[in-house]
């Protein structure tokens, strides 16, 4: 939470080629990012059929699958 208020970051204001092959070094930087605002994550669960809808700047990832006979549908 708090992340959608900060700047948007592409690779090339991190100091990065933009490209694939630079994307873990991206992930490193904002990880950097996040912690020099000090945020910290917050699990969105959701209940069979729910939806999240969140910022187009909010950081976001997923965890590891639990259950890998259930499925989490994305549209993006």
């Amino acid at each position: 939470p708090g992340s959608h208020k900060l700047p948007y970051y592409s690779m090339q204001d991190l100091g990065l080629e933009p490209g694939y092959p630079q994307y873990q070094a991206y992930e490193r930087r904002i990880q950097d990012v996040i912690a020099e605002h000090g945020l910290q994550p917050e699990l969105g669960l959701a209940r069979q059929g729910e939806a999240i809808i969140w910022h187009a700047n909010l950081l976001h990832g997923g965890a590891a699958r639990k259950d890998v006979n259930r499925s989490r549908h994305s549209q993006v």
